[in-house]
């Protein structure tokens, strides 16, 4: 458990809080900060966990450094305003889903099928919201 927080009440008493959500028992309240991941607990995580987190970054790492050996500093500087332009460039209502085919295709990952292309379909998303409040949002008019 992590030290506790202590806070004054009118300059009279001190009151110590755990940090930590806890119930009336001072366990942790499963309902409130969901549950412990035992994997964590149990084991180390192992290194290849890490290497495949960061797996994408490493090959797009790599194709730059491929450029610039082949073509020169402007390639990846080209490249790099490619991919700003398609993930900013395309201004879509919230309620719509884009389906980033330009990043995609500047990356090269149009041409491969993963688990995310089966498993992450936003056309069967079960939250929808109304477009004039979700732009409203979007565009700083509203808060939700």
């Amino acid at each position: 458990m992590e030290a506790p927080e202590t806070f004054h009440s009118q300059g009279k008493d001190l009151v110590s809080m755990p940090s930590v959500e806890t119930d009336e028992f001072l366990s942790q309240s499963t309902l409130k900060s969901g549950f412990k991941s035992v994997h964590r607990g149990v084991a180390a995580p192992h290194p290849l966990e890490r290497s495949l987190k960061q797996y994408d970054e490493k090959v797009f790492n790599m194709r730059m450094n491929m450029l610039r050996s082949h073509q020169g500093m402007f390639a990846p500087l080209q490249m790099r305003m490619e991919l700003n332009t398609a993930e900013k460039g395309a201004r879509r209502l919230p309620c719509l889903h884009s389906s980033h085919l330009a990043r995609e295709t500047l990356l090269g990952s149009d041409i491969t099928l993963s688990p995310k292309d089966i498993f992450n379909d936003p056309s069967q998303s079960e939250v929808m919201g109304d477009p004039h409040i979700m732009a409203e949002h979007q565009a700083g008019l509203k808060f939700l």
